[in-house]
Formats: C-alpha cells, structure tokens, sequence
C-alpha cells in the first residue's frame, strides 16, 4: 500500500467521522441548554445534572465582575493569610464615601456584611467567594449554622473535640449538608453559586492546629492543604501558585504547563516544604502574584477593594488571634507583582 492510498484513507475517514462529532456536539450543546434551566435534581439523557454544573461553575466564572475572590495560605505551620475582593455589583454596592480609608485600628468593617470574612466564635474566620447576592446569603446561613452550633452545647462553644472552641471540621461539615440540600430536593431553596473557606483551629493527633477547609456549591468538603481558593478566577489562582511551587522546587525554571499538567507534576510534599519555607512578606507578595493572575489587577488600582487578614495561633496554648493586614503593605506588595 503507496503513502498516497493511505493518505487517502484517512482523509475519507476523517470526512465519514467528522459530521458525526460536529453533530454530536450540537446534541450535547442543546440538551445542556434546554436541562440546565430545569430543577438541580432532574437528570438529563446522558445522566448529567447540567443545572448543578452550572452553578458550580459560575462561583468561579472570572468574567463575573459581580464574584468575589477568597485566597487562603497556611504557612509557617501555626499561621493562616486570608486575602479577599470585595463583590461588585450594580444591584449590590456598599458606598463608603469619597476615598475614605477604613481605621486600621479597629477590626470592625472585618466582621461588616459588605465584606467576605465573617468572624465566628473562637476566632473561626468563614469567608465565602462567588456571586455578590449569593456570597451574602450563604455568609448569614454560615453565621445561623455557627449560632446552632454553640446552643446546641449549652452556649459553651463545644463540638466536645477542644472544650470551649468551634471546631473548624464540624463547622465544615454543617455547612455542607446545607449547600447539598437543592442537589437532594427540587423544593428546597435554589442552589447558590458562592463556595465557603473556614479558617480555624482543629484537632490532630490529639494536638489543635489550624487548618482550612473549602465548601464547594455542591456540598462537597475537604480538608485543604496549604493554599485553598474560591469565587473569581480561583482556577487561574491556584495554576499561578503551582507555577510557584514549580519554580521555587526547580530553582527558578518556569513552565507553562497547565493546571491539569502541574497537579501531575506537584507533589503535596512539594508544596508543604515551599509554604513552610516562606515568611510573612514572602507569603503577602504570594497572594498578591495569585490575586493578579486570577483577576488582572493593576498595580495603580485602589487597594481598598482587597482586604487581609492573619490568623495566628499561640504556639505554647490552644488560643488563636486575629490581625488585619494593613492597606499599605497589601498596595506594596501589588506594586512589586505588577
């Protein structure tokens, strides 16, 4: 057989196969159309819950200017940075006056409804990332879930794990039980595209440490490991830190692998020993590389729309505190990325 007759061969196959693929395609393309505006627990043809899809998908959709995003990093094995963008919305905006910059001093507009972190008992901190209206409402469900908790041990802040905390773990695990509800029952209430991070101390090996755990919309929850990520762009900021954990374990060869390439090639080990090598500066101009890559933020851009917090706990006790991040350091650090 010549290389012309099997040139030909392929050509008629690909021609014989190709309408068939561009068919199947526009098939899948109007069954997603027509079950994603369907109830989350109708299935379609191909056992797809499209509806569920969706919504997961539009938490972390970086062409929604209305989503908020929420990085976390756990570094130094006994401090957790939380860094946050405010949601934008013209149906949901806080006006706060002409440039007023907040008091660094008083911690206030952290625990303020206009920002993602919420500060529960035992200096929990739940952050939730996605879609303005829907990071609201699942940040006051968070806060109801957080209120039962502590009724529910007498007011004592027990989940009989540490005497007189919140665990973190259990919070986690009510908080997803609730975003599961919609994908279990067409009447319950419509499913929210918002996922939560909460930032806290947990119990391991009979020893509190402090750990992040990530509530997706579908009501999965995991125990993360030293960076976790959610709402706007949180793909392109978990790529971006990859990328550093590549660079710093290759002595500074940078790739451009994809996100899928890069969870192949890093090792949890790999990114455990980068976090643990890093200081607090080291950690701020991190978030800042991430928050640039996830959002294209500009370095001449208003820093009063991204705020930081630091969760430390006491190495010699049980107690954990919380400290926000001054505006001026955060603006630094976006300068030195841009």
């Amino acid at each position: 057989m010549t290389v012309f007759t099997i040139v030909c061969c392929v050509l008629l196959v690909v021609q014989l196969i190709g309408p068939s693929f561009a068919q199947t395609d526009k098939l899948f393309n109007a069954e997603a159309q027509k079950y994603s505006s369907l109830p989350h627990t109708v299935f379609s043809p191909q056992g797809r819950l499209y509806n569920v899809e969706r919504n997961a998908l539009s938490s972390s959709d970086s062409n929604d200017i209305s989503s908020s995003l929420i990085l976390a990093f756990n570094f130094d094995d006994d401090k957790i940075l939380l860094l946050s963008t405010k949601s934008f919305s013209p149906y949901f905006r806080r006006k706060v006056g002409e440039k007023i910059e907040p008091d660094i001093n008083n911690d206030s507009y952290v625990r303020s409804e206009s920002m993602p972190f919420m500060v529960l008992p035992s200096d929990t901190v739940a952050a939730t990332g996605g879609t303005a209206a829907d990071a609201l409402a699942l940040r006051c469900s968070i806060r109801e879930i957080a209120l039962s908790l502590c009724k529910a041990n007498d007011g004592m802040r027990s989940t009989h794990r540490i005497e007189g905390s919140l665990s973190t773990s259990m919070l986690a695990k009510k908080i997803a039980d609730y975003q599961q509800l919609p994908t279990q029952n067409a009447a319950s209430n419509r499913m929210l595209s918002s996922a939560a991070i909460v930032a806290g101390i947990d119990v391991e090996e009979n020893r509190p440490k402090l750990s992040i755990w990530r509530c997706d919309p579908t009501g999965q929850f995991w125990k993360c490991g030293p960076m976790a990520a959610v709402g706007r762009g949180a793909g392109n900021a978990e790529m971006k830190f990859l990328r550093e954990v590549k660079k710093w374990r290759d002595h500074g060869r940078i790739g451009k692998e994809s996100l899928d390439e890069l969870n192949f090639k890093i090792s949890s080990s790999d990114v455990e020993r980068y976090m643990a090598s890093l200081s607090f500066d080291e950690t701020i101009l991190l978030a800042c590389r991430c928050l640039v890559e996830a959002l294209d933020v500009s370095k001449n851009e208003d820093s009063f729309n991204v705020r930081a917090i630091l969760l430390r706990k006491d190495k010699q006790s049980t107690e954990s505190c919380i400290e926000t991040v001054c505006d001026e350091i955060l603006l630094q650090g976006l300068k030195m990325v841009s």
